[in-house]
């Protein structure tokens, strides 16, 4: 039985990295802004921005770092 493409592509550490990024970026854009106003009056505005900023970059860096322009 063949494998279906998808299994292969997904069978790529590189591929996976980038997907657990894509996903941790979504996820945190999700609940920080679904989040947004409850978070910034539990935490303040500056404190949300920060971990917001932090956590986007995280998650897009991980992504970056495996398609480096050549």
């Amino acid at each position: 039985m063949a494998i279906p493409s998808a299994m292969l592509t997904l069978r790529n550490p590189g591929v996976r990295w980038v997907a657990v990024g894509w996903t941790g970026f979504i996820t945190e854009n999700l609940l920080l802004s679904e989040n947004r106003q409850a978070i910034i009056e539990a935490i303040g505005d500056r404190e949300y921005h920060l971990i917001y900023s932090s956590l986007s970059t995280i998650a897009c860096s991980s992504i970056g770092t495996h398609f480096p322009i050549r």
